[in-house]
This record gives C-alpha cells, sequence and structure tokens, in this order.
C-alpha cells in the first residue's frame, strides 16, 4: 500500500500536484464562465493544487526527517503493539534462539527488533538492539548473554522516553 515514508507515495503525490496544476493552467480558459459558482468552482480548483503542493513537500520533509512513521501516526492515532508485545522481564538472557529475526548490519554486526510492553508503565513499543560482534560470537559459541550484567546505552526519542 502507500506508506507516509515510501519513495512511490512522494512520487505519486509529486506527479498528481504536476499534473493538476498543469491541467488547470491549460484549461483556465475553458474554465471561465459568468457567475459566482463558476468563480467559486474555480477557485476550490486552486485551493486543490495548493493543497496538493503543500501535502507533496510535506511528504518529502518527513521522509527526510521521519517525523510521522505512518499515516496513522500523522492522524495521532496510536499503534496499538500490546497484542504482540513480550514483557520486559521476558528478554533478559540472549541466546541463539534471538539470532535467527536479527537483520545483519555491517562490521558482523546484528539488529534485533522485538515490541516490548513495559513493566512499569505498561506502553507497548517497538525497540531495537543492536548486538557487537563480539557479543554475536559469544551467542554464537553457547554463551548466553545476561542482559540483567550486561552494561546497555539506551537512546530514546519521542513520548514517553
Amino acid at each position: 500500500m502507500l506508506e507516509l515514508t515510501s519513495g512511490l507515495t512522494l512520487w505519486l503525490f509529486i506527479a498528481i500536484s504536476f499534473l493538476a496544476t498543469i491541467s488547470l493552467t491549460l484549461f483556465w480558459q475553458k474554465l471561465f464562465r459568468k457567475g459566482f459558482l463558476n468563480f467559486f468552482g474555480r477557485l476550490l480548483l486552486l485551493i486543490l493544487c495548493q493543497i496538493l503542493i503543500l501535502s507533496t513537500v510535506g511528504i518529502g520533509i518527513n521522509r527526510s526527517n521521519g517525523f510521522y512513521s505512518s499515516w496513522s501516526d500523522l492522524m495521532g492515532k496510536p499503534v496499538d503493539f500490546s497484542a504482540t508485545a513480550i514483557s520486559s522481564n521476558q528478554a533478559t538472557t540472549l541466546d541463539t534462539s534471538i539470532l535467527e529475526g536479527a537483520s545483519k548490519a555491517q562490521g558482523g554486526q546484528l539488529i534485533l527488533k522485538e515490541i516490548v510492553k513495559g513493566q512499569n508503565s505498561g506502553i507497548s513499543n517497538v525497540v531495537y538492539l543492536v548486538l557487537p560482534k563480539s557479543a554475536v560470537s559469544s551467542i554464537r559459541n553457547g554463551k548466553p548473554i545476561d542482559m540483567t550484567r550486561t552494561k546497555v546505552v539506551e537512546l530514546l526519542a519521542g513520548y514517553p522516553s
């Protein structure tokens, strides 16, 4: 589908904005007739072109800066992750089973993506964990990593953080 941050959405809005503006410019004289309704209709077409252009610029800025991750986020509807969330105390050890769903990063690092529900807050959200190469090799050698004894750097953004 057309995700807010996809390139297809941006190019579709660019094309629609361009076509609407060019069409309005080319057919402006043919749209002209005397009367208030005709004037109001042409005014609405001008406003539509402006809305399309501003939306295109907004989608481009959002795609570059990542202010909103989805259409529902843009509209202010919170995403409910609680159905797929795991409890925060379930993710205390990392073993070889966790490496199956990880994506590879440069330098032998792995990126894990989990949805975690906060024990005290009750809020669920996506959590990314970047494992360094040394931790990955330890896990593959059968030495699970105890997250309660491992130093972790947390980078938090947004609300609640």
